[in-house]
Order: structure tokens, then C-alpha cells, then sequence
């Protein structure tokens, strides 16, 4: 193995460019035949065995999509709408009051003013 990678690396750039797509091809094929093995063991198989096909036409139709999206949207609708209701309903109160004085300047000693450069 390592007499064949010195004399690829002793070769000229053609011989070079040839075995980098023939290397480069066969490390892309083995790893997408990697990927498609680990995607069938991962998976369940989309098609039915013959035995739970008559399981599966027995099951009750599942409801469709139209009613699912028009349930869920009634659902938002009617939550909306109670928060919407309850923000009408409730009343604003503004308090206004004379700003009060709660602190006391005595005891502190004064700072000279300086002047900033």
C-alpha cells in the first residue's frame, strides 16, 4: 500500500487528478451506501406486512386536516377572545398625587462644584 501512494505521489499531475476522483468516488459512494443502511435500520417501513393490513383498515379514519386546523383555530379564537373581553370590561384608574418629600438634606456635607476639562 505504501509503494502504491509513493508512486501516485511520484507521478505526474494527471495521473494525480485521476486517482483524487477515483478515491474521491469511491469514499462518496461507500458513504452515501452508509447512510442509505443506517436510514433503512433507523426507519420503520412505510408499507404494512400482510398480516396488520386487516389491523389497519379495521382502524377508525383519523379526522382530517381542515378539521383539525378549524378546531385548533377555535380554540386560539375563543382564548383571544376572553382576554379581549376582559380587557374591555376592566376600567383604567389613574391616581394623582403631590410628589412627596420623604428625604431629609440635614447632616450632609455640601459638595464643592469643579469644573470639567
Amino acid at each position: 500500500m505504501k509503494e502504491f501512494i509513493l508512486r501516485i505521489q511520484n507521478s505526474d499531475e494527471q495521473t494525480k487528478k485521476f486517482w483524487l476522483v477515483v478515491f474521491s468516488a469511491v469514499t462518496m459512494v461507500s458513504v452515501v451506501g452508509m447512510w442509505v443502511m443506517y436510514v433503512k435500520v433507523t426507519f420503520p417501513s412505510i408499507t404494512p406486512a400482510p398480516e396488520t393490513a386487516e389491523i389497519v383498515s379495521a382502524k377508525v379514519e383519523s379526522p382530517g386536516f381542515f378539521s383539525v386546523f378549524a378546531a385548533g383555530l377555535k380554540i386560539i379564537y375563543d382564548g383571544v377572545s376572553k382576554i379581549v373581553a376582559h380587557e374591555v370590561a376592566t376600567k383604567n384608574n389613574i391616581v394623582i398625587e403631590n410628589p412627596k418629600q420623604n428625604f431629609s438634606l440635614e447632616g450632609i456635607p455640601t459638595i464643592s462644584p469643579t469644573k470639567l476639562r
